[in-house]
């Protein structure tokens, strides 16, 4: 019979102060306790292995397959994310990605927001495949309330997996957030469910089984704009011993006040994280770490799940190789200078490939926005230059081209922003660059914005954004209106709304953007390789089968004391 949890804690909690750590925690962050012990004759241990938004990058899964095969009493978990976010995953509808993950011997997943990006009847045929479950017990059926993802083999909330003699439960919860962190198109008739009442009650179920340790596998997060978050789960459930997190790409090992553990391994297989959970006597000892990959890789590749992903990768080249559009025009974002080496101009300078990318975006946008109640609002793009990657030279255009233009695999995401905003996130922008002697600008920055919707001008000689000040450098900016005229934004007004749209990694704060963290999220749409794909495929088409692009030149403008 399981002990009280909050008792077996806190007797863990005091022998372990009398004890030797002989387990390394590494990385450790916000409050997380060394709670470990000397593996004894008649112990149980168990390694739960786990990963979480891979977003298709699945290559070092032949590396994680390896690992687990050479760890004892090793179950592989995901935290969601896991079919989207590259050319394998889109062009195979997460398909691809399924049949790398059964090749990898997963255990469990949970179901992120991503999973639902090709639509439900997708979603249900890829989870269909899986050698796995995916746990969602808070994703229900609309109409009456059931389960969503339960089925004959998975009752879609929870499983038990019986290892070493031990009853480990695992219970799946997804973010609310998902009812907009993808196309709300997608997920009609599903209803998203708090998550913390939700686990709560499927932990007592799991609890009442009497399993030995409970673990949440969930897609929540911790970015501040998240309600809740993971951090204020793990504080408030009770009888869970472990929450092993996704969504905001953290790299998280945290220690919640009642003994709960909550762990986040950042993103595509940065990291492996392992946690080693010691059954000794009526005590049970919690260990985390988050292994880099030359860690986890230490015992080589295994060799049928490289083989599969050879294979699956060949067959995708024919589809990267497809012709999608034709133009005349060099798209440039990088230069050669005069040494020979490429400069990524993009970084300091409006370029035609940042416009174009930022095209695409706004179409994306108001394409998505369209069927919203936000479709009146005024709506334009950035991204920051440093994901812009390369050129794309006059001729035939291929699937190929665009996503090393793009290569991430972020989502357009959309914000509501106000002029105030706008000018402080300019501001940060540009804070990065410099004049030197001859008054030529000097510095490349990741965040530097390419804009389409919107024009701006900047003087680079006056005070750059700092800690300790929002900068002026930003003279004027102007709102590009479907009608062609202007409207001059005003640096003080913090009432107007206008819908924002970028790449997801900078909606979030990502490259330095902290002025965008919290404010109103609306929107999530699809991978930004495949909208660019789609936008030159209009051009093309629109043009009758070659398409000219001329780069504005006044999108940003530099006026350096001439005002």
């Amino acid at each position: 019979m399981k002990k009280n949890p909050n008792l077996k804690r806190i007797c863990a909690l005091i022998l372990a102060c009398s004890m030797a750590a002989t387990m390394l925690v590494v990385n450790t962050s916000i409050n997380n306790s060394k709670e470990s012990a000397a593996c004894f004759k008649g112990d149980t241990v168990i390694n739960i292995l786990h990963t979480n938004d891979i977003h298709a990058d699945v290559e070092n899964l032949s590396y994680v397959a390896e690992y687990k095969d050479r760890t004892k009493n090793a179950i592989l978990v995901d935290a969601g994310d896991a079919t989207q976010g590259q050319p394998l995953a889109t062009y195979t509808k997460g398909e691809a990605i399924i049949e790398i993950m059964n090749a990898a011997d997963y255990d469990v997943s949970a179901v992120g927001n991503h999973e639902f990006d090709y639509g439900t009847e997708q979603f249900l045929k890829n989870i269909k495949k899986a050698d796995f479950p995916f746990l969602a017990a808070n994703v229900r059926n609309y109409d009456d309330g059931s389960t969503f993802i339960e089925s004959k083999k998975n009752n879609g909330a929870y499983t038990i997996i019986k290892k070493a003699g031990k009853r480990i439960g695992f219970f799946g919860i997804t973010t609310t957030e998902a009812a907009y962190k993808t196309n709300p198109a997608n997920v009609i008739g599903i209803e998203f469910e708090g998550e913390i009442e939700r686990a709560q009650e499927t932990a007592d179920k799991l609890n009442a089984k009497g399993c030995d340790f409970v673990v949440g596998v969930i897609h929540v997060g911790n970015d501040e704009t998240s309600k809740p978050t993971s951090i204020e789960m793990a504080e408030e459930l009770e009888g869970v011993d472990l929450l092993i997190d996704g969504h905001s790409h953290t790299e998280l090992q945290y220690t919640a006040a009642n003994g709960t553990r909550l762990v986040q391994t950042g993103t595509q297989l940065s990291t492996l994280g392992k946690v080693t959970v010691t059954f000794s006597n009526d005590d049970t000892y919690i260990n985390t770490q988050l292994l880099s990959e030359e860690k986890y890789q230490m015992y080589g590749k295994d060799n049928n799940v490289s083989k599969l992903y050879d294979k699956v990768t060949k067959k995708l080249e024919p589809i990267l190789n497809q012709v999608i559009g034709k133009t005349d025009t060099d798209l440039i974002a990088n230069e050669i200078d005069e040494s020979g080496e490429s400069v990524r101009i993009v970084r300091n300078r409006e370029t035609s490939m940042g416009d174009l990318a930022a095209d695409s975006m706004l179409w994306g946008a108001n394409e998505f926005l369209a069927s919203t109640d936000y479709k009146e609002l005024p709506v334009f793009a950035m991204t920051n230059g440093g994901g812009v990657r390369a050129n794309i030279e006059a001729g035939e255009i291929t699937i190929g081209d665009v996503f090393s233009v793009l290569p991430f695999g972020n989502n357009l995401s959309i914000k509501v922003v106000n002029p105030s905003v706008i000018y402080e996130m300019l501001e940060f922008s540009i804070s990065g660059l410099s004049l030197d002697e001859n008054n030529n600008v000097t510095g490349l920055v990741g965040s530097y914005p390419q804009v389409s919707g919107i024009r701006f001008e900047m003087d680079l000689t006056k005070e750059a954004y700092s800690e300790e000040s929002k900068g002026n450098r930003v003279v004027a900016v102007y709102l590009k209106n479907e009608d062609g005229t202007e409207t001059l934004l005003n640096r003080e007004d913090t009432d107007t709304e206008i819908a924002f749209a970028s790449n997801n990694f900078l909606i979030a704060g990502g490259d330095g953007y902290t002025m965008l963290t919290n404010l109103k999220h609306i929107a999530e749409g699809n991978v930004l390789d495949e909208i660019l794909a789609d936008y030159v495929t209009i051009l093309t088409e629109e043009a009758g089968g070659c398409f000219t692009y001329v780069m504005d030149g006044n999108r940003s403008v530099e006026i350096n004391g001439k005002k």
